[in-house]
């Protein structure tokens, strides 16, 4: 079966008096799950059920970012305290438990990975490096240098042989995942880069940056085979489904969809602005739908065909999302 929560912590966080930004969200590749973080904790909702499944408990700051493994088995969530403190948190899905904390720093962390193998954790921040943790031996494998500037972003190719970071400055490194070695060192012309991501088949890495501009590299030589004017602000992130299409959202407080080549799809009448800084989009339902965040605290469903709203929810839940009891384990069609 799907990685699910069965008996993880549903207790939810009392409601702030505002949302808390919407800034670290993710959809499980394995179950029809996904993760969105809020004051002190990541609530793990169902996405076709919209109940919460799971709300598990971060005391250290603001979560930065959450990513599921690529099957779906651990949840790691990345944040801090300014100035203060930082750590990456590494969650079981079933069971919510913490089986892991690496990274541990006097700042937030800012960016952090997790490889397809669960053997890899990167994680950076204003230190301007980029520390990858091997949680087999509990070390740390190896450390990306030549940022100078705070980290923003880091990725994971799915084949797992790469690992690309980039910074406030615009700099991406492109390293060997497992040593370190050098592969290339892009210079992104649009300012500061705040995501990272990698085409399905590890050969494209696409790069979301402060002009508003998606780039495309070409994995082999490094460079760029195409630069998309995504947004009118700055791009803010970016994601692809498994057939090559992209998503992004941006300052401008919209969603965009493009193909594969990076041609823009006009779905439907398009997706209906966020009203906010738009700060995480990731594809949802096999590529067919998209859960985006901003900065406002509000949390949408699009479907991907036609862009319409299939959910609208914020970054505080109220406890009526929440299961009355847990799921009965049945052999139910479900």
């Amino acid at each position: 079966p799907a990685p699910r929560p069965q008996g993880a912590p549903t207790a939810l966080a009392p409601p702030t008096a505002a949302p808390t930004p919407a800034v670290a969200l993710a959809v499980s590749p394995a179950a029809p799950i996904a993760a969105v973080a809020g004051e002190a904790q990541i609530v793990v909702y169902d996405t076709e059920t919209h109940h919460v499944e799971a709300a598990l408990p971060f005391d250290d700051g603001h979560v930065t970012r959450v990513q599921f493994s690529p099957d779906g088995l651990w949840l790691i969530a990345a944040g801090g305290v300014g100035g203060r403190s930082g750590r990456v948190d590494v969650f079981d899905v079933v069971t919510g438990d913490v089986i892991g904390s690496v990274a541990r720093q006097y700042d937030t962390v800012l960016a952090a990975a997790v490889d397809p193998y669960r053997e890899l954790i990167a994680a950076g921040g204003s230190n301007r490096k980029v520390r990858v943790y091997d949680l087999l031996t509990d070390g740390v494998a190896h450390t990306v240098e030549g940022h100078n500037d705070w980290v923003t972003a880091a990725a994971f190719s799915p084949d797992a042989t790469l690992l690309a970071t980039a910074d406030r400055a615009g700099a991406i490194r492109v390293v060997e995942a497992l040593t370190g070695r050098p592969v290339h060192e892009i210079t992104s012309d649009g300012g500061a880069v705040h995501e990272l991501a990698f085409r399905p088949d590890s050969n494209v890495l696409a790069s979301a940056a402060d002009d508003g501009a998606i780039s495309l590299w070409n994995m082999d030589d490094g460079a760029r085979i195409k630069r998309v004017a995504a947004h009118s602000g700055a791009a803010l992130s970016v994601d692809f489904a498994a057939d090559g299409r992209f998503c992004s959202g941006g300052a401008d407080g919209h969603v965009k969809l493009f193909d594969a080549s990076g041609g823009g799809i006009t779905a439907g009448g398009g997706f209906e602005p966020m009203g906010d800084w738009v700060y995480q989009v990731r594809f949802a339902a096999g590529g067919a739908q998209i859960l985006a965040g901003a900065w406002n605290g509000k949390v949408q469903l699009y479907n991907a065909a036609d862009g319409a709203v299939l959910w609208t929810f914020d970054t505080s839940p109220k406890p009526s999302q929440q299961v009355a009891t847990a799921r009965p384990q049945t052999n139910s069609p479900h």
